[in-house]
This record gives C-alpha cells, sequence and structure tokens, in this order.
C-alpha cells in the first residue's frame, strides 16, 4: 500500500472548457475526467482550499475562441474569495497573469493540478508550479489529452491515455502522481492565524490576500468613500500587504467582498489596545455591513485577542460614520485639532473615540 497524500491548499482546474470536455471534440476520457473534477471541487470547496479555475483564450476560429460557445468553462463555477477564474494566452497558467500573486497572498505551498490537456497545458503549469518550489500533486485519472496521431516515418498513433502518462513521466521526481483523484486530500494552509476567518452575524472577515486589491481599489476608489480614505491605490496595496502590527480583512456579505476593516494593535503591555478602520462598499451603505464587521472584529479583539480597550478616529465631519460608532459603544474622548493631511495639502480635524470591552453593543442597521 502506498502511503498516505499529505493535504493540499489549492486546486487548479485547467481549460476545462466545453469544446474540450463535451460533444464531437471532446478528449477520450472526457466523462472520467469530469466525474474526477467534480469530485476534486466538492471536496477542496468543503474543505476551504483554494481553487483557481483556468480558462484559455485561444485563437480566432479556434474552438476555444473567446466569447464562444466552445470557450465557456464546462463546470459551474462558484466565484469568491477562495474560488476565481483566471484566464491565460499560453500553455503555462503562470505566464502573464495574477497565478503566481494569488497563490502566494493566500499562503498556498502545496496544490493539485487536474484538467486538460496533460502534455500541454496541465503539464507545463505544473512544471512551473515546481520550478516555483511548489509542491505539486497531479491525480493520473483527473487529466486527459486526444490521442496522438501516426506520423509517417516516425510513429504510429498514440492513444491518449500513453500520452497522458508520458506527460507525467516527462514531469521527474518531484511532481507527485496520484493514482485517484479520490485520494488527494485537501486542507487549509498550515499555521494559518486563527483569526483568518472570522464570522459575524451576516458578514464574514477573511484575512486580505493581493488578490483583493482591485476590488478594494474599487471601494475606496467611489467618491462616497474616497473623501474620507486618501488615495485608493496606496491605501489598497498596503491593506493586501500590510505592516506586522496591522490586520486587514476583507468584508464579506453573500458571497461577495463589500468592504475591507483593519486592526492595528499596539502590542506594549503598559498600553495595550487596538485601533479599527473600515471601509463599506457605497453601494452597500444601508443593509447593517459596517455595523456587523465592526462589531464581529471588535468582539474577536476582546474575547480572542485579549485587548481591553480599542479607538477608532473618524473625521470630525463624518457624522454618519460617528453615528454608527456611538450606537456599538464607542465614545467621544476629544478633538484631534489638524489630524489629517488631505491630498489636496489641507488639514482636517479627526475626533478620537474609544470602547472598552464591557461597552460593546450589538449592531443595528448602519
Amino acid at each position: 500500500m502506498s502511503d498516505p497524500v499529505s493535504p493540499v491548499h489549492a486546486l487548479l482546474v485547467v481549460d476545462m472548457q466545453t469544446a474540450f470536455v463535451s460533444g464531437p471534440q471532446a478528449v477520450p476520457d472526457a466523462a472520467r475526467v469530469l466525474e474526477r473534477t467534480k469530485d476534486l471541487l466538492d471536496r477542496a470547496r468543503t474543505a476551504g482550499a483554494l481553487v483557481v479555475h483556468l480558462q484559455n483564450d485561444g485563437p480566432e476560429g479556434g474552438p476555444d475562441e473567446p466569447g464562444t460557445p466552445g470557450w465557456e468553462l464546462y463546470l459551474p463555477v462558484v466565484e469568491g474569495p477562495r474560488e476565481v477564474v483566471i484566464r491565460k494566452t499560453e500553455d503555462d497558467g503562470f505566464h502573464g497573469t495574477p497565478l503566481a500573486e494569488l497563490l502566494t497572498g493566500a499562503g498556498v505551498r502545496a496544490l493539485a493540478v487536474c484538467g486538460v490537456m496533460s502534455e500541454m497545458c496541465v503539464s507545463t503549469t505544473a512544471r512551473t508550479a515546481l520550478e516555483l518550489d511548489y509542491r505539486v500533486v497531479m491525480p493520473h485519472d483527473a487529466h486527459a489529452t486526444y490521442d496522438v496521431p501516426a506520423a509517417a516515418g516516425i510513429s504510429a498513433a498514440v492513444p491518449a491515455a500513453m500520452a497522458s502518462r508520458a506527460a507525467e513521466w516527462a514531469l521527474g521526481d518531484e511532481i507527485e502522481i496520484v493514482a485517484r483523484a479520490v485520494d488527494v486530500p485537501f486542507g487549509t494552509v498550515p499555521g494559518q492565524a486563527a483569526d483568518a476567518v472570522i464570522e459575524g452575524r451576516a458578514v464574514r472577515l477573511r484575512r486580505a490576500v493581493r488578490g483583493d486589491a482591485e476590488r478594494f481599489r474599487e471601494i475606496l476608489g467611489h467618491p462616497a468613500v474616497a473623501r474620507w480614505w486618501g488615495d485608493a491605490h496606496s491605501e489598497a496595496a498596503e491593506a493586501c500587504d500590510p505592516p506586522e502590527n496591522i490586520r486587514a480583512y476583507a468584508i464579506e456579505y453573500e458571497g461577495t467582498v463589500v468592504g475591507l476593516i483593519q486592526s492595528c494593535e499596539e502590542p506594549t503591555p503598559e498600553y495595550r489596545s487596538a485601533g479599527l478602520d473600515i471601509a463599506v462598499d457605497a453601494h452597500r451603505h444601508g443593509r447593517g455591513i459596517g455595523g456587523d464587521a465592526l462589531h464581529t472584529l471588535a468582539r474577536h479583539l476582546f474575547e480572542v485577542a485579549g485587548h481591553h480597550r480599542l479607538t477608532i478616529d473618524p473625521a470630525a465631519d463624518n457624522a454618519g460614520a460617528i453615528r454608527l460608532y456611538r450606537r456599538l459603544g464607542f465614545r467621544p474622548v476629544g478633538l484631534m485639532r489638524q489630524y489629517e493631511r488631505r491630498p489636496d495639502g489641507t488639514l482636517r480635524d479627526g475626533l478620537l473615540m474609544d470602547l472598552l470591552a464591557d461597552e460593546l453593543v450589538a449592531p443595528g442597521r448602519s
């Protein structure tokens, strides 16, 4: 009996597009690969692993020409922070795409690869992952290709199954070939912080990753939010790669990232406390998201992180934010004159507010 396979933390599903796995142009083993890939997807999602669907943009007139029926992904995608689609134009799923950045941001170092074609996009993507020092597992029954036609004076036709096996062999000793997809286990990233995901009443706070940057820029760049924040690009970048004392979270609501919230912790024992900051998508205001997110993080900082006092420092003229913070139990401490320099060079007053552990109030609607 072979040794059990160690868990992987991401699943790369390569080019499972309609033209390649259905209809007259499907690979010979399409039914098997579809069944195995569905099983891998189900178990990866259940385990909370990262799922990445690679979708090839083929040439004009090709079976995977963008926008054509054959180009569409055949299996349903549950898009969200833990399941994404990345389009590509080369065999290598890393070339010219944010795949490496996404995996790094999620802390992934071990992944499984499945899909089509074995000797092209699947093996090329797997090879680059190995070169980037990822641990790569390839389930033998979850990738496939076409028969290789006979070539006069060179060889007879090569059955698809043999071509797939040769593709595995060519990847060398570092690749982990597993006979059955069902034997590939999934898990979360080892050592992932206990606060990687914090569940609220209706929101879910998830530690921000680099793949969140574009969405954060959208949120912070809206005029109704930007007036209270700095440059959207720099703020989003810092939230996705914060200093050691800052924890940044994506706020998820109904499966979508709708904001970001941060805590900045003062570790000195004599003054231990944490400051909060939050931005919510302007199109989602009035749904209780801000209050729920603040209450969720505040409760975590009090009950899990062991803080006894939190602070928040809205602009003194941000009346809506101040009302929300008061409802949660924050109390004004004092006006901080000319506290913040705006991008246009003007200075704005801030209001320091604080909250003690026994003062936290469950949120209403924000």
